[in-house]
């Protein structure tokens, strides 16, 4: 597991920690074969309203060069570990697609 170093420095406004989130989120949806749309739905119906364009913004902060981008905060990381069914901690570690692959459920059949 590679951990984020402290002091790496922030591109466009998103630290390294939040690049990783963003990342994982991204890896983890397709793990899942989830839309956008979906994982939107999804969020909301766990209490923390989330649309299709805030999780492209989302999911932008991962690209160094993305123009457009939406910051992770406290609650949507706690929701999105909800949605995923992993535990918060999970999503502030760079993934591997191993652990994505296990985590999707891809144990031969998709959820």
């Amino acid at each position: 597991m590679r951990l984020v170093r402290v002091g790496e420095r922030a591109v466009n406004g998103v630290g390294p920690l939040g690049r990783v989130v963003a990342a994982n989120v991204r890896l983890l949806r397709l793990g899942r074969g989830w839309s956008q749309r979906e994982l939107g739905e999804r969020m909301a119906g766990a209490g923390r309203r989330l649309s299709e364009v805030s999780v492209n913004k989302l999911e932008a902060a991962a690209d160094a060069g993305a123009p457009r981008f939406r910051h992770v905060d406290v609650d949507d990381l706690v929701v999105l570990a909800r949605v995923f069914e992993v535990e918060p901690v999970m999503l502030l570690q760079p993934l591997e697609v191993r652990t994505v692959v296990e985590v999707a459920g891809w144990a031969g059949t998709r959820r």
